[in-house]
């Protein structure tokens, strides 16, 4: 007689964040030559780490100027004001876990220079968000302050930007750690002698700084239109 051992083979990747974990897989001992009757069983420990599963994009969208100082609690009407949604293909839940941003090479700033009173605007601050029960995460605050737009300004510099990179990550697992999703973003702020722009990944508001009295909040506007 002799018997047949049946192994647990290809173990299907476990969606989730990386992490590892152990289980035990029980398979039976065939009587391969006979009836094929079951003689017995044995069991492996096997470990299994789980797939990272990643979004595949996000999506951006301005929510308003930080004229109520959430950045660093000065307002800056100035800095732009924007929240991001993970997308993925299965519809994964991203709750719980972590976003971060990683530059990804300098950028450039027209109006600094070498006198200056504050430093040049190249690289973002390196923020680190949790996501949301609904796959969302911010804010991101992009742009630049109100301090260094007026210096410019009564220095001449206008028109003039800076523009960055950043390069979004998501946690894993401690095992795997963070990894890139999404293409690089490009990030910035520009100034004119009479508006303030912020963009984020191919998005971007323009508003009237500083505001005039009685309108509020200034909205984005574009060459025809005034909107929020």
């Amino acid at each position: 007689m002799s018997t047949l051992l049946r192994g647990p083979g290809n173990i299907p990747a476990v969606p989730g964040d990386g992490s590892r974990f152990a289980t035990n897989v029980t398979v039976p001992i065939i009587n391969s030559l006979g009836d094929r009757t079951v003689l017995g069983t044995v069991t492996w420990k096997v470990d299994i780490q789980r797939e990272c599963t990643v979004p595949t994009e996000e999506t951006t969208e301005f929510v308003g100027w930080d004229d109520q100082g959430l950045f660093n609690r000065t307002p800056q009407p100035t800095l732009g004001v924007w929240s991001q949604t993970l997308i993925s293909p299965e519809g994964t839940n991203f709750a719980r876990r972590k976003v971060r941003e990683r530059s990804r090479g300098a950028g450039s700033d027209t109006c600094w220079r070498e006198d200056d009173p504050f430093l040049p605007f190249t690289t973002i601050t390196g923020g680190e968000w949790a996501v949301r029960s609904d796959n969302t995460w911010g804010f991101d605050f992009v742009g630049l302050f109100s301090e260094p737009v007026t210096y410019w300004r009564d220095h001449g510099r206008a028109p003039c930007g800076a523009t960055f990179t950043q390069q979004m990550q998501i946690q894993c697992s401690p095992e795997v750690g963070f990894v890139d999703y999404g293409p690089i973003n490009i990030l910035g702020g520009s100034i004119t002698d009479r508006t303030v722009t912020t963009t984020r990944a191919g998005k971007s508001c323009t508003a009237l700084f500083p505001c005039p009295a009685g309108s509020g909040n200034c909205s984005c506007v574009s060459t025809a239109t005034r909107r929020r």
